[in-house]
C-alpha cells in the first residue's frame, strides 16, 4: 500500500475514497518516564550511538472514510459533525488486523441500515510494526547488552510510551479533520477510542495523560488490569501452548543459519509456530468451521499461483502433528470444504516467509539498528510483549480513570479466551463502572464475533 506525507492530510483526505496509510513523523521522544524516574532523554544517552533511534522516526496511520459525507451542510447555520474513531491494535499486530472489521462496518452504513454521519477511521501501527518504525530494537534480542543500556532500551516499550505516539498521531488526524471544512470555525469533532489487548491498555494510558482528550466514547476488547491474579492461574489452553512454544524455541535456536536456507525445513518451522499462534487466538469451533466460498477461492487461487505453494504441499503432514484442532492443508483437489484452520495457516505461513526472504542475512539483522525497522516485526513484538509484562494499573490509576472515562464505554471479551481470562475481564469493566459484554470466540474476537462487534461499534458511534 503506497504511504502518503501527513503534511498534505488536510488537502487529500476530501478526495480519500479507499484505504490509505499516512506516515507521521515526531521529532520528540516522548512524555514518558523509564523504570529509574528519569525522562526518556536521559535514558537514550545510556544507549550506544548506533543504538539510537532515528529522529525524527516514524509512525503509521491507515485512514478510512466510511458514512455520509455528501451530505454533511445540509444546514449552513449548523457546523458539520465529524466523527473520528481510532483503532489501536494489539501485541504484534498492525492496521491490517481491523481492515475486514471497517469494510463490514462500511456496508453496513452503505446500505443505509445505520446513520453515522461523516466519519473518519483512524487506524493506528504501534513503534515496531506496520509502517511505524522500531524505537530502538528490544535489548533482550541482543546477546551482549550493559544492564544500563538494557533498563534504558526497555524504558522506550512500555504501555505509556505507546500511548505518547497514539496522541501524536491523533492530535495530527484531529487538526487535519478540523480543517476539512473552512466555512465553519467551529467544526464539531467526536473522538472514539477502540483497542484491542494491548491497545486497550494503550487507550487507558492515553485517557491518564494530560491535557486530557476530550474523547466521546471508547470500546475495550480483552482487556483487564494486569494485576498478578489476573494472569494467574492461566488457562490450560495457555499452559499447553506455552510448553509448545518452549519446545518450538528450542528447536529453532538448535538450527543454524545455514540451515534455514533450506526452504523446506523453514517452513516446517513457520508452520509449526503458526498453529501454536492459532490455538492462543482462535477457538477450536472457530478454527473446524468452514471457510466462505469467496476466501476458498481466493485461496486455491493462491496455492497455484504462489511459488512457495509446492513446499507447502510437504510441510501439510508435519503441520498436523503439530496442530491438536484441525488437519493439515488441503490438496489441490478438494472433496471437502476447506476449514478456517487451514486458511490462517497458509496465510501466516506466506507472510512470515515473505518476511523471512526480506532478511539478507541473519546475524545482521540481529544487530540491526532502528534505521533497518522495515522487515522486523517480530523484534517489534518483543518490545510489545514487554510493554504487556510490566502494565499494571493501580487503585490511584482506575480511581482517576472512572472520572475520565466517557459515558459511552463498553467492555467486549471472548467467552474462551485462554489469554485474557473471562473473569478477570469482568473485574476489570466492574472497577470502571463499566458494562462488560460477553461475545463468543477467544482472544481475537475482531475475527470471529466481527459482525456483533460491528453492531456494537456503530451504536457506539450514532449520535
Amino acid at each position: 500500500m503506497e504511504y502518503l506525507e501527513a503534511k498534505r492530510l488536510g488537502k487529500w483526505i476530501d478526495n480519500l475514497q479507499g484505504p490509505a496509510c499516512v506516515r507521521f513523523y515526531r521529532r520528540q521522544i516522548g512524555r514518558g518516564a523509564c523504570a529509574s524516574g528519569a525522562s526518556n532523554d536521559t535514558c537514550l544517552q545510556s544507549l550506544p550511538q548506533e543504538r539510537v533511534p532515528p529522529d525524527p522516526y516514524r509512525l503509521s496511520a491507515c485512514i478510512v472514510k466510511i458514512g455520509n459525507w455528501s451530505e454533511c451542510a445540509v444546514d449552513s447555520g449548523k457546523p458539520p459533525a465529524t466523527s473520528v474513531v481510532a483503532f489501536v491494535p494489539g501485541v504484534g499486530a498492525s492496521h491490517t488486523m481491523w481492515l475486514s472489521l471497517v469494510e463490514l462496518l462500511s456496508e453496513r452504513c452503505n446500505g443505509n441500515r445505520t446513520s453515522v454521519g461523516r466519519t473518519l477511521v483512524c487506524l493506528i501501527d504501534n513503534r515496531g510494526t506496520g509502517g511505524s518504525e522500531l524505537y530502538p530494537p528490544p535489548a533482550p534480542i541482543c546477546r551482549c547488552v550493559r544492564a544500563r543500556e538494557r533498563k534504558a532500551n526497555l524504558s522506550l516499550w512500555t504501555a505509556q510510551a505507546l500511548a505518547d505516539d497514539a496522541r501524536y498521531v491523533l492530535e495530527q488526524v484531529l487538526g487535519a479533520t478540523k480543517a476539512l471544512d473552512s466555512t465553519h470555525a467551529n467544526t464539531s469533532i467526536r473522538l472514539f477510542l477502540v483497542g484491542h489487548s494491548l491497545g486497550s491498555a494503550i487507550l487507558c494510558h492515553l485517557l491518564l495523560t494530560s491535557p486530557p482528550l476530550e474523547v466521546s466514547g471508547i470500546m475495550f476488547l480483552s482487556m483487564h488490569q494486569g494485576r498478578f491474579r489476573d494472569w494467574f492461574p492461566p488457562s490450560a489452553r495457555a499452559v499447553r501452548a506455552s510448553v509448545r512454544y518452549w519446545l518450538w524455541w528450542i528447536r529453532a535456536a538448535t538450527i543454524s543459519t545455514t540451515a534455514l536456507q533450506n526452504e523446506r525445513k523453514r517452513l516446517r518451522l513457520l508452520t509449526q509456530r503458526a498453529a501454536i499462534d492459532l490455538s492462543l487466538h482462535f477457538s477450536d469451533a472457530f478454527l473446524a468451521s468452514p471457510l466462505e466460498p469467496a476466501a476458498q477461492r481466493s485461496l486455491l487461487h493462491a496455492q497455484r499461483t504462489d511459488p512457495s505453494a509446492g513446499e507447502l504441499h510437504h510441510i501439510r503432514r508435519s503441520a498436523e502433528t503439530a496442530t491438536a484442532t484441525a488437519s493439515a492443508l488441503p490438496k489441490k483437489r478438494y472433496s471437502r470444504p476447506i476449514r478456517r484452520h487451514e486458511w490462517y495457516l497458509f496465510n501466516y505461513t506466506a507472510e512470515s516467509l515473505e518476511r523471512f526472504r526480506a532478511w539478507d542475512e541473519i546475524a545482521d539483522v540481529r544487530h540491526s539498528s532502528g534505521r533497518n525497522a522495515d522487515p522486523l516485526n517480530a523484534y517489534g513484538s518483543l518490545g510489545q510483549l514487554h510493554a504487556v509484562q510490566v502494565y499494571r494499573l493501580t487503585r490511584e490509576n482506575l480511581e482517576r480513570l472512572r472520572v475520565r472515562i466517557p459515558e459511552k464505554a463498553m467492555l467486549l471479551y471472548g467467552r474462551d479466551d485462554p489469554l485474557t481470562r473471562p473473569r478477570a475481564c469482568r473485574a476489570f469493566a466492574e472497577a470502571l463502572g463499566i458494562p462488560a459484554i460477553e461475545l463468543t470466540g477467544a482472544h481475537l474476537i475482531t475475527e470471529e464475533s466481527k459482525i456483533p462487534l460491528a453492531q456494537f461499534l456503530l451504536d457506539l458511534v450514532r449520535a
